[in-house]
C-alpha cells in the first residue's frame, strides 16, 4: 500500500523557506563583498592597529600601575613573594614597563624585537 507524504504549504513553512533563501543569499552577497574588500585594502598590523609604541606604552603603563594598587596581587597581596616584589623591589618598575612595552610591540608585529 503507498502511503502520500504531504507537506501542507502553510504560511509558517513558507515564511520559513523564504526566511533560509534570503538569509543563504544575504550571506553569499556578504561573503562577496568580504573578500573584495579584503582585496582592496592590505590588513594592518595588529602592531597598526592598536596604534603604535605610544599607545601600547600608554596601556602598558596604566596596566603596571594597576597591578601594583591591585590587592590581590599588588603591595597588600596575601602572597609574601608578590607583597616583598611591590615593596622592595619597586624601582625595577620603570624597566619592566619598558620590557612589556617591547615584548607587547613585537608579539603584534612592530618593528621591535624582544629578547629575554
Amino acid at each position: 500500500m503507498k502511503t502520500a507524504v504531504s507537506t501542507p504549504f502553510t504560511r509558517r513553512n513558507v515564511v520559513a523557506g523564504l526566511a533560509v533563501a534570503a538569509a543563504s543569499t544575504a550571506l553569499m552577497a556578504a561573503e562577496n563583498a568580504h573578500a573584495e574588500a579584503k582585496q582592496a585594502t592590505p590588513e594592518k598590523s595588529l602592531y597598526e592597529r592598536l596604534g603604535g609604541v605610544f599607545a601600547i606604552a600608554a596601556v602598558v603603563d596604566h596596566f603596571s600601575d594597576a597591578l601594583v594598587k591591585n590587592p590581590i596581587v599588588g603591595e597588600k597581596s596575601k602572597n609574601p613573594r608578590l607583597r616583598k616584589w611591590h615593596t622592595k623591589n619597586l624601582e625595577r618598575l620603570p624597566g619592566l614597563k619598558f620590557m612589556r612595552t617591547v615584548w607587547v610591540c613585537h608579539v603584534s608585529g612592530g618593528p621591535f624585537k624582544f629578547v629575554a
